[in-house]
């Protein structure tokens, strides 16, 4: 019902702005992990089924939520690949915007995105001023050390403005943009533009 309410939302808010073609997003936030699904057509991913087996079935027990978290996220990224998705691996720091704390060093990162391998994800959040702690040399370190190790995740830029006065995109620190080479504004292209690779992320 909610992803239906979105689409309408969308729906009035383009009218307003006839020459901006909007499309319909989806992230897999279950985890800390969060992936956005990149798609000619997002679907929902059914929690529940991937959550079916005994051993990752949600429960109140925090140890185990944590404990399981990487496995449900491998499983949801197998579910988004097998339906013929891409993925992004999202704010590789952390969720917290600019002006954070650090709460993890870049190395143990680094380490624990090369055992994950992402997730098969492959686009990575890189075009960041601050988030998570870390500045833009951060990430890109990540990024060029990834590299190194033959994982070859295709940067983007993003802001995750989540509204309000601090993110306001035009504003706020975090106001990077991908552009796409494509043959047209449709889903479809767009997504075969960033599975060859030709998106470039910077400041408008």
């Amino acid at each position: 019902a909610a992803f239906a309410k979105q689409r309408e939302v969308i729906g009035t808010v383009a009218k307003r702005y006839p020459r901006l073609v909007e499309h319909q997003g989806l992230e897999l936030s279950y985890s800390s992990r969060h992936l956005n699904v990149l798609s000619a057509d997002p679907r929902l991913v059914d929690y529940d089924a991937l959550l079916g087996s005994d051993d990752l079935r949600a429960r109140n027990d925090l140890d185990i939520r944590i404990a399981t978290r990487g496995r449900l996220t491998e499983r949801i990224a197998q579910a988004a690949h097998r339906a013929g998705t891409l993925l992004s691996y999202n704010h590789m720091f952390g969720g917290s915007f600019e002006g954070a704390e650090p709460n993890t060093r870049r190395e143990a990162l680094l380490a624990r995105l090369l055992e994950n391998r992402l997730y098969g994800a492959e686009l990575l959040e890189v075009g960041y001023r601050g988030r998570g702690g870390h500045d833009l040399a951060d990430h890109l370190w990540v990024w060029d050390e990834l590299a190194k190790h033959g994982s070859l995740p295709v940067g983007i830029g993003v802001s995750d403005s989540h509204g309000g006065e601090r993110q306001r995109w035009r504003t706020g620190a975090n106001n990077f943009l991908s552009w796409i080479y494509a043959t047209s504004p449709d889903r479809a292209d767009l997504v075969v533009g960033l599975a060859a690779g030709r998106v470039y992320f910077g400041d408008l």
